[in-house]
């Protein structure tokens, strides 16, 4: 009798720690789908930039769990077509920090394509703002003008194009070549921004004004002649902006003399710049072009109502004017228009040639101008 009350026991005493185990991992378990606050967390999968400038998206992504523990953001860095490629995959992806409109413009018409006409874009909205800018070293762009005023996409063709040398224009014999180079136009969007620049300029020639480049203009043997002048006599081409900037950073004017990137990449580069290289200094070619970086929320596959109002909280809360400040301090221009206040940018950067007022712009391409582009230089490269 004894050992069988032993037995019974140890059997249920087994059966009280087992219970209790499995207790404690389901109490663990239910902790990672629930917060302490209560509620299932709504997980947020974000497509944006990295490097250079993204430090206020991931001070406001901090700031913004902090404020809201029953969401969690997981960004994931991806340049403007590899994004592209992504979401048309049905990866899980909630929103996308894209580089402009065209990204956005792009993404729907593919996506329409290739999911039976379903509209992928719940909501889209500029964040922040940048034009594209031509940026180099002031020692050498003081060769091409004095006062830095005349310098042009026009007067960057007739120098790069025929592969002149900064002996020939007043230079040191030791620069050797100009050397003058813009973002890869197959895998990033400011090389194709430029390259749109750069057609308008074959137009300006010819003394016709081209406000907006159709599919056909880019067919045009003339333009394709006057595009690949140019590209062939061109530095290295990095992959994205935030790659080229670096790169100028890095290896200074032994690598380019003169580059085409986005306003905000050279504002917040410029110290770095004057402590190992030299000076920086911005020029703003005529006509420029925006970037507006809109905040695009998608209703992919895997879209609930949750995910859907989590992206809208997240993005009203980067344009609130306390993230647009921060922006700012990063070179961006605000995208809401309540702060209006941009003097922080013109005391910092004026001396590097910053303008609060660019020049006038030209449209964005199109989705089709875009991928005419992107076949053109390929053509260029084959040949």
């Amino acid at each position: 009798m004894f050992f069988g009350i032993a037995i019974i026991s140890l059997i249920v005493a087994w059966f009280i720690i087992f219970s209790s185990s499995n207790s404690t991992e389901q109490k663990t378990a239910d902790k990672k789908k629930f917060n302490f606050f209560g509620g299932k967390k709504t997980t947020l999968n974000i497509i944006s930039k990295t490097g250079t400038g993204s430090g206020f998206f991931e001070e406001a992504c901090t700031e913004f769990m902090a404020k809201n523990p029953n969401i969690d953001i997981v960004f994931k860095g991806l340049g403007t077509f590899e994004a592209i490629d992504y979401i048309n995959k049905d990866n899980d992806v909630d929103a996308w920090i894209c580089a402009d409109e065209t990204g956005a413009a792009m993404l729907k018409e593919q996506y329409s394509k290739e999911h039976q006409g379903k509209n992928i874009i719940e909501d889209s909205a500029p964040i922040v703002v940048t034009p594209l800018v031509l940026v180099g070293w002031d020692e050498r762009l003081s060769k091409l003008s004095p006062n830095f005023e005349n310098i042009s996409i026009s007067m960057l063709y007739d120098i790069v194009a025929t592969g002149k040398t900064w002996q020939s224009l007043g230079g040191d014999p030791n620069w050797g070549f100009v050397k003058f180079s813009h973002t890869d136009p197959i895998k990033s969007n400011s090389g194709v921004q430029f390259i749109t620049l750069l057609i308008q300029n074959f137009y300006e020639r010819n003394n016709t004004s081209k406000k907006e480049i159709r599919v056909q203009d880019i067919a045009d043997e003339k333009i394709v002649e006057f595009v690949k002048e140019f590209e062939s006599n061109t530095a290295k081409q990095e992959e994205g902006s935030g790659k080229f900037m670096d790169s100028i950073i890095l290896y200074g004017p032994s690598r380019y003399d003169i580059g085409a990137n986005y306003e905000f990449y050279v504002l917040s580069n410029l110290k770095n710049a004057k402590g190992r290289w030299g000076k920086l200094r911005i020029i703003y070619p005529n006509p420029t072009i925006w970037s507006n970086r809109p905040f695009v929320i998608l209703n992919g596959p895997k879209a609930t109502k949750e995910k859907l109002e989590a992206c809208k909280k997240f993005k009203e809360y980067l344009l609130s004017a306390n993230v647009q400040q921060k922006a700012m301090q990063e070179g961006y221009r605000p995208a809401n228009t309540a702060v209006s206040d941009i003097s922080y940018l013109e005391k910092e950067y004026s001396q590097y040639g910053f303008k609060r007022i660019p020049p006038p712009d030209v449209p964005a391409p199109t989705p089709d101008v875009v991928q005419s582009i992107q076949a053109m230089i390929q053509r260029i490269r084959n040949q």
